[in-house]
């Protein structure tokens, strides 16, 4: 059985697949899904802010508070390691196109 954050992912990916913008052949074989409920959305929205405030937490080294929303989300050890390994490669990419500006980057999360 799918869990709602493994239904969000496809969800995204399909619709990342489509896309215009992705120059790709979207005859892949695997069926639209339906747009999202207005609940799936909203909880969509709420996975959303949580993932920017876990980059942010990380980008601010509150490495705590990113370790705590993690078990909050109760996450297995495997799950969180690689979240964690997300985060900082995400991290990592977006200070360096702010010119490694912890502050320039943060306002970019904050948006």
């Amino acid at each position: 059985m799918l869990s709602m954050a493994h239904l969000s992912l496809r969800a995204a990916l399909t619709a990342w697949r489509a896309s215009p913008h992705t120059d790709r052949d979207t005859g892949t074989g695997v069926d639209q899904l339906p747009p999202p409920s207005h609940e799936q959305a909203a909880a969509d929205a709420a996975e959303e802010i949580a993932a920017y405030a876990l980059i942010r937490a990380w980008m601010a080294d509150d490495a705590d508070t990113g370790m705590l929303m993690i078990r909050q989300h109760h996450a297995p050890p495997e799950a969180a390691l690689f979240v964690m390994s997300l985060v900082k490669a995400a991290s990592r990419a977006l200070l360096s196109a702010e010119g490694y500006q912890v502050e320039r980057a943060l306002v970019v999360l904050d948006q």
